[in-house]
């Protein structure tokens, strides 16, 4: 387009679906509650509301909980595939890459489903527990935590992969044959020279998935068993049930807040340093 004019379509595209959704859940969030679906007068009743209410203090906490232990354990679990996808050529390395491709084809209601039945009392888990002797009874895997956090992990686990991936592609290596060359071990010269350098990407990939741990809905919903209240379910039940759209609005505008407050804080802590290499 003329005149520098080419980022005009993207820049309305953006603006329509994502600015205008949240400046619309920003002013309903500042209107009182006048009835279902209805509005009154401005006022901040509905945030004094959130912080006083110990219910939605233990669903932040939780919620956020959730998302901090399956960001930390899907990029732990996908910093060694991605390192083996960057670092090789051979075959197995494309191998992998497809199958984290093809991973992410998979509904994540498909998947809650999946693990409902390999997580139950008689399912393959714990009935292979019993065969070996580990456990008399039924370990407690479903409609918990735990469940919730592991469904989670295997929808984000292929996100991570392919955010580190670039990191792991991009380290030299001339500095990696040069620790060696200096007398250390592989063990070494990854913890010392390529953990550092990809410790940015690693942040920064369990700041994006921790964001998105917050937006959880399916995943909850089926292998919680309704024992693991999140703010997703809530701001639901607050807009379609209740049709507490203030509410409901306000919640959101909090969630976005306490993700925006650990990201910025996070950043500020982790910003680059110069690396120091000792071998």
């Amino acid at each position: 387009m003329p005149g520098g004019l080419g980022f005009l379509p993207i820049t309305v595209l953006y603006a329509v679906v994502f600015i205008a959704p949240l400046a619309a859940f920003l002013r309903a969030s500042l209107l009182r509650n006048a009835g279902p679906a209805s509005f009154g007068e401005p006022t901040l009743q509905n945030f004094i509301a959130i912080v006083n209410d110990p219910y939605d203090v233990s669903l932040l906490l939780t919620t956020s909980a959730l998302a901090a232990v399956s960001a930390t354990l899907s990029v732990a679990l996908g910093y060694p595939i991605a390192y083996r996808i960057g670092r090789s050529s051979g075959p197995w390395s494309k191998v992998l890459f497809r199958l984290c491709i093809a991973s992410m084809f998979t509904s994540a209601i498909v998947a809650a489903l999946g693990f409902k039945v390999l997580l139950r009392d008689s399912g393959a888990i714990n009935q292979l527990a019993m065969d070996l002797g580990l456990t008399k009874e039924p370990l407690p895997l479903r409609d918990n935590f735990f469940a919730v956090a592991l469904g989670i992990v295997h929808v984000q686990l292929p996100l991570a992969v392919l955010a580190l991936v670039p990191a792991c592609e991009s380290l030299p290596r001339s500095i990696l044959e040069a620790a060696q060359g200096l007398g250390a071990t592989r063990w070494q010269s990854f913890w010392q020279v390529s953990f550092p350098m990809t410790r940015s990407a690693v942040v920064r990939t369990t700041l994006l998935l921790f964001a998105v741990g917050h937006g959880a809905f399916a995943t909850p919903l089926l292998l919680g068993g309704g024992r693991v209240p999140v703010i997703s379910l809530e701001i639901r039940q607050k807009i379609l049930e209740l049709l507490d759209w203030p509410g409901g609005a306000a919640l959101s505008v909090v969630v976005m807040l306490v993700v925006f407050l650990v990201v910025l804080i996070t950043l500020l802590v982790w910003r680059d340093q110069p690396i120091a290499v000792p071998i």
